[in-house]
């Protein structure tokens, strides 16, 4: 139980790298484009407006809440003033919703926007390419990789097709691939994607360019999984150095580097050297973010798992319940992030004797996660093992 759950928050912390590179496919022609539209839309105009500022203030919750209401609104439209400045109005408003950290949103947003482009445009068409990446990076955030699978490569055989080897999109398009066939259990496959993606990179940027360093950090990730980790370990520390230079201490960017250096450390056996990495996270972001930010809880829950690793339950216990406290009045009761916080903080309170806590959270966890997911999915067969181990401690054998 208590590797599991460590399992499934090191995905939590290594897919926020290629995520970031698919969220630019809201263009800056695409919201000059929105802002251009007709007055009927001023109102929708300035719900953008205003989500846009939630975030920047670090004011998530409300962020959600008003691009939520902006989709809703657009999608709510009768089809006569469903023209070019609503579509493009929709496009940023999905981007709205996915950088407010509402993947659902986002979907319902670009979902529309992808139907209305495939109808309307060439197969080859930059627009309609964007609008394929932006669904199949939500459809594999909200678990349906399978489903993202077939729009990537659609993306990655025409990219292949009409841009040379080294142009930026299609080195994005082969990220992007990566990320899902490697979500999906293919991690040769990635590892030739990102080998690809890293080679091109270091042949046409300067060494320190952020896209290498994003290039380096997606293919050690795949190495460690593989189990490569010297060569891993090397990537990430490289990662580290670079961006320790040109980053402050309390930059996202440098936050991610040590923490998939550690990771990787961790898998080494090095865990106060992981531990010390963790730290040093979640104290960078301490300077810079609210105490609601997602990118602190996922420090928090990152420097739980370590002091978990070495004992310190107790510690690990604080950190964790401050993550499900913020992420229960933050997010939806069905957010992926949501159930992995329960299930971490289930696995803690398991080791430390409180079975009854454990069992309550393992029950809320598989409650949702068997409404919203397959039933074969891998994370739904654990929060299963979760709950049966934890029944099986309580001596409920038979239901275990």
């Amino acid at each position: 139980m208590h590797r599991a759950e460590t399992c499934l928050l090191l995905l939590l912390t290594t897919g926020v790298i290629a995520p970031a590179l698919n969220a630019r496919q809201t263009s800056p022609t695409q919201v000059a484009s929105a802002a251009a539209s007709a007055a009927d839309l001023s109102i929708y105009r300035q719900l953008f407006k205003d989500s846009e500022a939630a975030r920047a203030s670090g004011d998530y919750t409300t962020a959600r809440a008003i691009a939520a209401e902006l989709v809703t609104g657009l999608l709510a439209l009768p089809a006569p003033e469903q023209d070019a400045a609503w579509l493009a109005l929709l496009n940023v408003a999905g981007g709205a919703a996915w950088f407010a950290q509402d993947a659902r949103t986002a979907n319902s947003a670009w979902q529309r926007v992808y139907d209305v482009r495939v109808a309307s445009l060439p197969d080859e068409h930059p627009d309609l390419l964007w609008a394929r990446g932006n669904l199949a990076l939500t459809l594999r955030v909200l678990g349906d990789p399978a489903s993202a699978r077939p729009l990537e490569e659609n993306v990655l055989e025409i990219r292949s097709r009409t841009l040379p080897d080294d142009h930026p999109d299609l080195q994005n398009a082969r990220q992007s691939l990566a990320v899902t066939i490697k979500t999906l259990g293919n991690l040769k496959g990635a590892r030739a994607l990102f080998e690809k993606v890293l080679e091109v990179q270091l042949r046409t940027l300067e060494d320190d360019h952020a896209d290498v360093q994003r290039a380096r950090a997606n293919l050690a990730v795949t190495l460690c999984v593989l189990g490569h980790l010297a060569r891993a370990r090397t990537l990430h520390e490289k990662v580290l150095e670079v961006r320790s230079r040109s980053l402050p201490d309390g930059h996202p960017d440098l936050q991610l580097a040590r923490g998939n250096l550690a990771n990787t450390l961790e898998q080494l056996g090095d865990l106060y050297g992981a531990r010390a990495l963790r730290e040093k996270t979640l104290a960078g972001l301490s300077l810079t973010l609210p105490d609601d930010h997602p990118d602190l809880q996922l420090a928090r829950a990152n420097l739980a798992l370590a002091l978990r690793e070495l004992g310190d339950l107790a510690g690990a216990r604080a950190l964790q319940e401050t993550v499900l406290d913020v992420f229960s009045r933050a997010l939806a009761d069905d957010h992926p992030d949501l159930q992995w916080a329960r299930g971490a903080l289930a696995g803690t309170l398991w080791e430390l004797g409180d079975l009854a806590g454990a069992r309550a959270l393992n029950e809320k966890r598989l409650e949702v996660l068997s409404r919203t997911l397959a039933d074969d999915h891998p994370e739904l067969q654990n929060a299963r093992a979760g709950l049966a181990l934890t029944l099986k401690a309580m001596g409920e054998l038979a239901r275990a």
